[in-house]
C-alpha cells in the first residue's frame, strides 16, 4: 500500500485514507512523530472552487444542450479533481506532539 510523507519527520507514515480525509478540510495524525498534519488551506479552497465550477459549469452546459455526455465529463473531471486532491496537495504540520 502506497504511504505519504510526513512533511515533519519525512517518514512515509500517511495512509491514503488519511490523505483522503485531509482533503474533507480534516486534520490528521502521523503515526510516526504524532504531528497534527493538514492540507494546505488555501489550496484546498481552490481544489473545492474546481468542485463547484465543475458541476455549476457542466449542469449548465446539460441544460442549454441536453446531451448526456456532460454528465460523464462531470464524473470524469470530478475523479481527476479528486485524484489531483490526494495525489499532489501538500501536507503541512499543524501542531508538534507534545
Amino acid at each position: 500500500m502506497h504511504m505519504f510523507p510526513c512533511p515533519r519527520c519525512e517518514a512515509h507514515s500517511i495512509p491514503l485514507s488519511d490523505k483522503f480525509k485531509t482533503g474533507l478540510w480534516q486534520s490528521i495524525t502521523c503515526k510516526n512523530c504524532g504531528a497534527q498534519l493538514i492540507s494546505l488551506p488555501i489550496l484546498l479552497a481552490l481544489v473545492h472552487f474546481m468542485y463547484v465550477w465543475n458541476v455549476v459549469w457542466l449542469i449548465s452546459l446539460h441544460y442549454f444542450d441536453m446531451a448526456w455526455f456532460y454528465y460523464l465529463g462531470i464524473m470524469l473531471e470530478w475523479a481527476a479533481i479528486e485524484a489531483m486532491n490526494i495525489w499532489y496537495m501538500p501536507l503541512a504540520a499543524q501542531r508538534a506532539a507534545p
